[in-house]
């Protein structure tokens, strides 16, 4: 029985120090210096771990149905759905969990590690569909790393679906309005952009540019550009080069920094239909908050209201969601000094 332990520990050890080497070991590979040592017990054990490990069994068990997960430990994972629930995870302890967000990680290419403690990332696993969002322990004064899993949907959502009423969204996406998206983490801006592109014409040629791949499309025109720090492929430079392939939309991710200074970039590129999303409070937050961050993160010296000036006259209209509900339609005029012209789309 103790050499049974012994064995599993030295193969569990040799998968970890693979691991740490940015290299994720086949099965066969693993087991092959201790097929000797190895018998059926032992053999079907391991196995069991390494394909919990290397298939995240943690994502593959949750419920079919939820927004996102948050995993703080094998003893602690809160899934936010209508309702928030704690459960435990009885199959994989908290170590066995990190080892396999490392194993996501290098299957991903996906550098995290302590000089580089933030990550966000697409996952794909057995056809479900997250958004990871990685805290490295470096970060923790307990040294312990934290775990985010939003679940993105691949069913296209109806724009009826979002109680639009007698809004009339889908001629300003057919007419290439400028659209801003606005709403809190979970109101449904992703969700919603995706129903936005289901009526742009199918001849258009499609640009998104992202840091992390959320907007979803079936449409064949469509050419997707994920930023990487890595390579050094930052938006700015994806917006550059998507100039020269004749784009008639741009489309981009979420605005949270310097994302926004592509974003006033490609709305003044001569082209019409741009949209992206944002964190906001309600619809003319949303254009302050587009402001503020052009001017923190442009490197440019310039006022709030020159910012806001540049944001106000280039995005033609705010929808602002709350709880996958559509709450405000503002058409956006200009502004004056830090005044904000707007009406509401009755």
């Amino acid at each position: 029985m103790n050499n049974d332990l012994t064995v599993v520990s030295k193969i569990k050890d040799r998968f970890k120090d693979s691991i740490t080497k940015g290299t994720v070991l086949t099965w066969s590979k693993l087991i092959d210096p201790f097929i000797d040592e190895m018998n059926t017990h032992i053999k079907d054990h391991i196995h069991k771990w390494y394909k919990s490990v290397q298939d995240h069994d943690f994502l593959n068990e949750l419920p079919s149905v939820f927004e996102e997960v948050f995993i703080h430990s094998a003893d602690n994972i809160k899934i936010k759905s209508s309702n928030t629930l704690t459960i435990h995870y009885q199959e994989m302890t908290t170590e066995d969990i990190d080892l396999s967000i490392e194993v996501m990680c290098i299957n991903n290419e996906v550098d995290w590690n302590y000089k580089t403690p933030f990550a966000s990332f697409y996952v794909e696993t057995k056809n479900r569909y997250f958004r990871a969002s990685l805290t490295h322990k470096k970060i923790s004064p307990i040294k312990e790393a934290k775990y985010f899993f939003r679940l993105i949907s691949k069913v296209s959502f109806t724009l009826e679906s979002f109680n639009i009423g007698q809004l009339d969204i889908k001629t300003k996406v057919t007419d290439k309005s400028n659209i801003l998206i606005a709403g809190a983490t979970g109101s449904g801006k992703t969700s919603f952009i995706n129903s936005l592109l289901n009526f742009i014409p199918d001849d258009d040629h499609l640009v998104i540019l992202e840091d992390t791949y959320e907007i979803q499309t079936d449409k064949d025109n469509t050419t997707r550009l994920i930023s990487s720090k890595e390579s050094e492929q930052t938006l700015d430079k994806l917006l550059n080069y998507s100039l020269r392939m004749s784009p008639d939309r741009i489309i981009l991710g979420e605005l949270r920094s310097n994302e926004v200074t592509t974003y006033v970039q490609a709305l003044n590129t001569g082209h019409k239909g741009v949209m992206s999303t944002i964190h906001a409070n309600n619809a003319k937050d949303a254009i302050h908050r587009a402001a503020i961050l052009f001017q923190l993160y442009s490197g440019l010296s310039m006022t709030y209201d020159l910012a806001l000036k540049l944001i106000s006259s280039n995005i033609d209209y705010v929808v602002f969601l709350e709880n996958k509900s559509v709450k405000e339609f503002i058409q956006v005029y200009s502004s004056e000094g830090a005044n904000l012209f707007f009406d509401e789309v009755a």
